[in-house]
């Protein structure tokens, strides 16, 4: 098996590119992202990592049945743990084959270490969790949720065979009727909860909308402070 690395090649990009599509093609679920999306994203000029500090690498796995799987390492000057900085993993995808994706994901964290000295890596995170992130573990009988990750059945398993361990669990959950209204009454308790302690609110001025943005923007980036992964746009 051979493992190419690449940053900035139009022909491995798009054969990166199209594995995506290829890999989904009978998967009636799959909702496929916009091809020039992801060909932006991996640019090293105007993609996720094209700011002093940060750095990608993108990797594309092949064999005699041909490219068999893909994945990108990321270096976020933003992101660290502990005061360590950490890297991430992202784009991933494979055929259902282990050494495929043991061989991916030893090149990706490679790369992180030698390049970088990052042994700390999480993933699946295309670069900050304002992009693609999280592995979908169950309900794949289930149509996906827009937004959501959606990934094939069998890569929870290739993860935990290759060594990974969850870090956080999230869960997303079908809204029906009764269940809208429920979430409907819990806002309108906490806002009635916020107007008792004193919280006032009201519409954007939209004679003023830069600094009102301004505004909006603090407000968002301390809300999501502590949520995990964060780094401030």
């Amino acid at each position: 098996m051979k493992v190419q690395r690449f940053t900035d090649d139009p022909a491995l990009t798009e054969a990166f590119v199209r594995f995506g599509f290829d890999l989904y093609r009978n998967d009636p679920r799959w909702i496929p992202p916009f091809r020039e999306d992801v060909r932006r994203q991996l640019s090293p000029v105007t993609g996720l990592a094209h700011r002093p500090g940060d750095d990608a690498a993108h990797f594309l796995a092949q064999d005699e049945r041909g490219l068999v799987g893909r994945i990108s390492a990321f270096v976020n000057s933003d992101l660290e743990e502990d005061g360590e900085p950490l890297g991430t993993i992202g784009f991933f995808e494979s055929v259902e084959d282990v050494d495929v994706a043991r061989e991916l994901f030893a090149a990706a964290r490679a790369w992180l270490l030698e390049a970088h000295g990052i042994a700390r890596v999480w993933g699946p995170m295309n670069f900050d969790i304002w992009h693609d992130y999280r592995l979908m573990t169950r309900g794949f009988s289930r149509d996906p949720f827009s937004g959501e990750p959606w990934n094939k059945d069998y890569y929870p398993g290739l993860f935990a065979r290759c060594g990974w361990e969850p870090l956080r669990t999230w869960e997303s959950v079908d809204l029906d009727e009764r269940g809208i209204q429920q979430t409907i009454d819990w806002g309108t308790r906490r806002h009635r909860r916020a107007l008792e302690a004193g919280y006032r609110f009201r519409d954007i001025d939209s004679t003023h909308f830069e600094s009102e943005l301004g505004i909006l923007h603090g407000v968002l980036s301390a809300s999501y402070a502590g949520f995990l992964g964060y780094t401030p746009i």
